[in-house]
Formats: C-alpha cells, structure tokens, sequence
C-alpha cells in the first residue's frame, strides 16, 4: 500500500517544504513464512542472520538465502536485541527470563538468568556488548554484566507502569529508558544519577540513532519528535498521523526513520536528512533493517516481506558547494544553544564535501587553553588545610569540561591526595554532559560520522589521534570505526550481488 500525499515537514532548519511519498514497490523482493505470527525480528550486526521470533519459538536463518538454519520453542517473547559485534543474541521472555546465545553455536545451552521485576519490555546491549539493560515492569531497568551473570546494578522508579525502550546513548556511559508512564529518563551510569527527564506521551517508544546522539520518539503522539540526547532539547518535529501506538527505527547509516503504526498497520520511511517521506509499506508487524541497510523487513502476520531499500530511496541531488563563509556560520550554529539550529547545521555539514577538511581543521583549533588561576588550583589539591582543597576541586570542577585535558596529564606526576581528587573530579566532569565548546566538537563528529564518506572517516581518524580532550577523542574513534564496520559490511553485499 502507498499512498500519494502532500504533507508539510518541519526541517530543522526552520524551513517548510512540501513533499509527496515517493512510490514504494507493491510487493516485497523476498518473503519469509512462519507458522505462527512474527512478533520481533532482528538482523545481525555482521550481516549472517536474521532472527526472528514467531509464536514461541526464536528461528535463526541465513540471511543471504533465507534458509532456516535453527529454531527452538523459548515462550513468549517481550523482547530480543543482538551484541554490537553480532556474536551474542539476547532474548527476553514475558516471564522475566533472559537467555543469551553464543551466535557461533546456537545448539550450545545459552546463559539463562531471571529479571525480578518479571514482565520485560525494552532490552540493549553496552557498545562493548559486556553489559545487558533490561527494562521490565515498576520503571526498574537493570544492567546485567552477561558473563557473571549477575545485575550490578539497577535504576528504578517505582510505578505500576513499565519500561518500553531501553538503550545506551552517547559513548555508552549514559542509559535511557521511555517509560509508559509519559517520561523519557537518561541516566549516568556510573554515578546512578538521572541526569535528564523528559515529558513525552504515554506509552512512549524511543529509538536511538547509531551514533547514540539522537532519539526520536512519538513526540505528542501525533508526530515523531527528534531529540538530542546529550541536551535533550527538541531538534526536529515532523510527521503527520493519527495513530499514537507506533514505533520508530533508525536506519544503520542513520539517515532514514522508520514509523510503524500497529494499530493502522503501515511502516513509512523518512529520510531525516533531505525531508522527503520516501514511502509506505503495508504491514503493522515488527520491522528491521540489515546492517549493511540494504533491506528493510517488516511483518505481516506469519510471513517477513523484506524490500531492498535501493527500490526506496530517491536519487539525491548533488549538494551545493559551499563555500569558506557559509562553512564557518554553520560551525558557529554548532556551537549555539539553539538546538534546531545547531541540528540544520549538523544535516548542512552532512552533506557538503568540503566538511572533512573543514571540520578536522576546525577541531583541532578549537582546542580551549587552560583557564587562568589552574595551576594554582590543582597545586592547592595538595594543601595542607583541609579546606582550601575542599574549596579548590569545588573551583576546578566550576570551569567546566575544558580542562579535563589539562587535569589528564597532570594525572601522572600527580601525589596520592591529588590523584583520587583528580580522579573525583573528572568523573563529575562527565556526569554533567558536554559544555558548549565540547558540545559544537562533538556535533562536528556527529556531521562527518552522517555524511559517511572515506574522506569523513579518515578526517575521523586524525581526529581522534588529536591532542584534544579524551571524550572527543573518543568519540571520533568510535564513529571512524562504526563507519569502517558500514564499509566493510557494504562491501561484502557488493561481492555477494556480483
């Protein structure tokens, strides 16, 4: 099913544009029957297998031929998710029981442990796939370390509503959870603390883009709603429905949003980058994309369609060029507090050749230099009067994440005393979320990690190789190697066509 329609989208740039739905093919490529209706499927993160779950029973088949290569009866399931690296597949069952698969040999016993909160709903492995957080009923999440399996830790708001979606934002050291109870909550994992809250509707799906930046969710129930997750400002709205019970996805690469309306039973596809709806897809059933993006599955009823996502996208136009002083108020809306503003610059840079070369100068000469007065304070750490090292973290940790850099190296000749107070401050540092200046950087990484090219994902590289502050660095080395996996898994389905 398609329909033609013009609707109006909110770009983040602050402009209206009308758009159409662009046709989408009447009938799936591909189709995988099942006995009993598909409630969740799941494509691997290496691009071996899909993993679907029908009635009771969890099937694993090869995702180049579609062929059932194993399946066992589990119980109902509330929930399934794959590690980052695609060895391990997680499935939570409606009575709280959590069983992990070794990929490698689903035959072997999988580790089996119990949720206390029972009813599960959202599950999502840590970006290191060490870590499972399981959100279940009350609003209790727990984080289960999966080779001890034991919880070592658990964040809880109680109520008699549940979780629904469950996942780790930015590096991983964040946790979010959409309640059915009308809030988004992020937390700080290592502190405990909630560090945002944010109202949404009931029954509140929330999908996190790739990069761990974005969240999109059912906004006031009307439309999807795009949020940043380090801020939790809005960014984006768009969309135009009646059904408040759907559920968004991102794409792989992160430029298209999926919307799946149960109850009206249809999956439309936007691209968030260019605002064009790009189609509608019959079928209110789980849906997924493979990891290379290539195809999209969706169920409907006992059967998986899977369409190629090539038959969807509209050819893209070449961007305009841009030149030296249009590049440089874009990085200034980076920087901004504006967070629609600063999202237009982010999707501007996305697609503009010149910003590699741009954004790698541009970050490495944004590097802040220490304030005034800090040596004096981290000499202070060390003071003989309790107070005046009481007073002197108090001070640091008032500048900001600027100094993290700063308080790094002076780790290393750093006394016993001045140690564990540096490493105090540091880790309240990183609690507090990105100040402006780290904030425009990390955005500037978000841009390039968007626009997906080699020239992004060596300007990446150089920048995580910089002398700049670790949570930078660390951020560029994980998009380089998100967007070296994207390579490689593109690759190997070009090998596979010819």
């Amino acid at each position: 099913m398609c329909r033609q329609m013009a609707v109006c989208l909110a770009l983040g740039v602050g402009l209206w544009a009308s758009i159409s739905y662009a046709a989408a093919p009447k009938a799936p490529e591909a189709e995988i029957r099942h006995e009993q209706e598909v409630l969740s499927v799941q494509f691997s993160p290496d691009g071996k297998w899909i993993a679907t779950a029908a009635g009771d029973a969890l099937t694993l088949w090869d995702a180049r031929n579609r062929q059932q290569q194993w399946s066992d009866r589990v119980g109902a399931p509330a929930s399934m998710a794959w590690s980052p690296e695609g060895d391990r597949l997680a499935l939570a069952s409606t009575d709280g029981v959590v069983r992990v698969w070794t990929a490698a040999d689903m035959r072997q016993a999988p580790v089996q442990f119990r949720v206390q909160q029972g009813h599960l709903g959202g599950m999502s492995f840590s970006p290191d796939g060490k870590l499972l957080a399981c959100g279940g009923a009350h609003l209790i999440v727990s984080l289960w370390d999966i080779e001890k399996q034991r919880e070592i830790k658990q964040f809880q708001r109680q109520s008699n509503w549940w979780v629904g979606s469950v996942g780790f934002v930015g590096d991983g050291r964040r946790l979010l959870a959409g309640g059915y109870d009308g809030f988004i909550r992020i937390w700080d994992i290592e502190s405990g603390k909630e560090v945002l809250k944010l109202a949404a509707p009931m029954f509140t799906q929330v999908a996190i883009s790739p990069d761990g930046k974005t969240l999109v969710s059912n906004g006031d129930g009307q439309r999807l709603r795009v949020l940043e997750a380090a801020t939790g400002r809005v960014r984006q709205e768009f969309g135009q429905h009646g059904a408040a019970d759907f559920s968004p996805l991102f794409s792989p690469d992160g430029r298209v949003v999926a919307e799946r309306a149960k109850q009206e039973q249809f999956l439309r596809l936007w691209d968030r980058t260019s605002g064009t709806a790009l189609g509608e897809l019959e079928g209110g059933g789980p849906c997924a994309f493979s990891a290379d993006g290539g195809w999209v599955a969706l169920g409907q009823g006992g059967t998986l369609c899977l369409w190629r996502m090539r038959d969807l996208m509209p050819q893209r136009a070449p961007p305009p060029k841009r030149e030296a002083d249009q590049l440089e108020s874009l990085w200034r809306d980076l920087g901004g507090t504006d967070a629609t503003k600063a999202y237009g610059a982010v999707l501007a840079l996305a697609d503009a050749p010149e910003a590699p070369a741009f954004a790698r100068g541009h970050i490495r000469a944004d590097r802040a230099e220490a304030p005034a007065g800090l040596d004096k304070l981290v000499a202070e750490l060390d003071d003989d009067d309790f107070q005046v090292r009481e007073k002197a973290q108090r001070q640091i940790i008032a500048l900001g994440p600027v100094v993290e850099p700063i308080l790094r190296r002076a780790l290393k000749d750093a006394s016993a005393e001045v140690k564990l107070r540096l490493e105090q401050i540091l880790a309240e540092l990183a609690s507090a979320g990105p100040a402006l200046a780290e904030l425009q950087a990390l955005r500037g990484i978000e841009a390039l990690e968007l626009g997906g090219t080699e020239a992004c994902a060596q300007a990446l590289l150089a920048i995580s190789k910089a002398d700049l502050p670790r949570t930078t660095q660390a951020d560029a080395a994980a998009a380089a190697a998100r967007l070296a996996r994207r390579f490689k898994l593109a690759r190997g389905a070009t090998t596979k066509r010819g």
